[in-house]
């Protein structure tokens, strides 16, 4: 969705923000998906829920791949313009990052500013907020432990507010936009996938879940709140109202595949054959580096007097291609041996000696 949205705006086709405002709603999935994906386990067992562990996994897990992205993306547009002299053609070299986007980019704190939060690479915003998960997730999972679900109901709900107190804030434009791509507004969409989690565990327990039918009815109505929230809900003018009807929308076709019986079939077990599930793979790298990369495939296609439709295609069929050639060395050279490191205890134990 997100490469979809990216590209057709580059692409100039008329209207394409019009079009594409369902696609862009694709970063509110993600939010849910953290939240779900990162409190599947501790749904399952809270006690067995390890602060060091998590923090270790994670770094491993988000970080090399992040700051070889950012490596690649800064050196970039320098090798094209190289190709490009090499070719005879007319190209004048790119400033690099100032020592402050690069710092608050490896610190993870760009998502904070206005200046930095879209520096380097307009889709990093969203590892800052992630980040902001991450250091959430500890207090979330000791609200459950200490009052179980019906707490994170509350929480959910009182986070609802926060988008839509947003307006009433009398902050400038600027800083509306940038607190929305941050915690205080997005929390709601990570508790909305904590539920969904804590929802699905309990649910299969219990032996309650949905056949072939009552799946397709509950996909159906997800997708009708997603209508809703992108085609309705901005006629009202209530500013974010459309973020959190999405992430609504969004939980409840999650819930419709993860409360699939077993001899339903549900959508998401495509997702683990063939092109799909390696796509899913290396979808973290993929997201790291797209933007960039279709932007300045985008600028060649206009060099040579391609555009609308025609250029949208070939981004989605050329540059999906080079992005996915390059996602996939950074997820084979980068991301499974940092995977591995991470999953490795922090200490290895020591070997009992020989008995005397």
């Amino acid at each position: 969705m997100v490469l979809t949205y990216h590209t057709w705006a580059f692409s100039q086709v008329p209207a394409a923000e019009r079009y594409a405002v369902p696609l862009a709603t694709g970063v509110d999935l993600f939010m849910v998906l953290s939240g779900y994906c990162l409190f599947l386990p501790v749904a399952k067992n809270p006690d067995a829920f390890s602060v060091r562990r998590f923090a270790r996994n994670r770094l491993w897990r988000i970080v090399p791949a992040y700051y070889a992205s950012i490596v690649f993306v800064v050196l970039l547009p320098e090798l094209l313009v190289v190709l490009w002299r090499g070719m005879g053609r007319a190209a004048t070299w790119q400033p690099l990052p100032d020592a402050l986007q690069v710092l608050s980019h490896l610190t993870f704190t760009h998502s904070f500013s206005g200046t930095t939060i879209l520096g380097i690479n307009g889709s990093y915003w969203s590892l800052g907020l992630e980040m902001q998960f991450y250091l959430a997730l500890p207090l979330v999972v000791l609200l459950f432990r200490r009052a179980g679900s019906a707490a994170l109901t509350w929480a959910t709900l009182a986070a609802a507010a926060i988008p839509l107190a947003v307006p009433f804030l009398a902050l400038s434009p600027g800083a509306a936009s940038v607190l929305t791509m941050n915690l205080p507004v997005r929390f709601f969409e990570f508790l909305l996938g904590v539920l969904a989690a804590v929802v699905t565990v309990r649910q299969h327990r219990a032996g309650r879940t949905l056949g072939p039918n009552a799946q397709l009815v509950s996909a159906g109505l997800a997708v009708a709140v997603l209508l809703l929230a992108v085609f309705a809900v901005p006629a009202t003018r209530i500013e974010n109202l459309w973020l959190v009807t999405a992430s609504i929308g969004y939980t409840l076709l999650l819930l419709a595949f993860a409360l699939a019986s077993d001899d339903s079939v549900p959508l998401m077990k495509m997702f683990g054959r063939g092109l799909l599930r390696r796509l899913g793979l290396v979808s973290y790298s993929f997201y790291l580096v797209h933007q960039p990369m279709e932007w300045f495939f985008s600028q060649f296609l206009l060099s040579l007097h391609i555009a609308g439709y025609a250029a949208w295609a070939a981004q989605l069929l050329i540059g999906g291609s080079l992005v996915g050639a390059v996602a996939w060395a950074g997820y084979t050279y980068v991301e499974q041996p940092a995977i591995k490191r991470g999953r490795k205890p922090p200490f290895q134990p020591q070997r009992a000696q020989a008995a005397r």
